[in-house]
């Protein structure tokens, strides 16, 4: 009985019940790199890796600009980004819609800054 408690001694239907139920109830993958995976497959998951390091890439390119503005905007998306990415192995950030919409929010401000002053001023990029 030490390390234990009364449910295990007298039948309690709390554990019946949470025994029982437990494959019907956990029917997600607890965070969302392994959901990418099982669902996406290897080519999938290769291809979603590929995106965020285009875009990771991309973002690094941007942090050497001249622009104050693009330069800090561009440091944000790579931390959101990697902090994004990191909790998505941990929970299920990644379809939290509201923490997604600031990371593709903020990218998408990013590149329309870009557009708009590759025109004005000649950077290397």
């Amino acid at each position: 009985m030490f390390g234990s408690n009364a449910a295990f001694v007298f039948d309690s239907p709390f554990h019946a019940f949470m025994y029982d139920m437990l494959p019907v109830l956990m029917t997600t993958v607890d965070n969302n790199a392994l959901a990418v995976f099982v669902e996406y497959g290897v080519i999938g998951t290769v291809l979603f890796l590929f995106l965020f390091w285009k875009i990771f890439r991309f973002m690094f390119s941007l942090s050497d600009s001249t622009s104050p503005a693009v330069r800090w905007l561009s440091v944000f998306v790579i931390t959101y980004g990697i902090a994004f990415l990191l909790m998505g192995t941990l929970s299920t950030a990644w379809e939290n819609h509201p923490l997604s919409i600031f990371f593709w929010l903020f990218l998408g401000i990013v590149l329309n800054w870009y557009q708009n002053n590759k025109h004005e001023q000649p950077e290397e990029v």
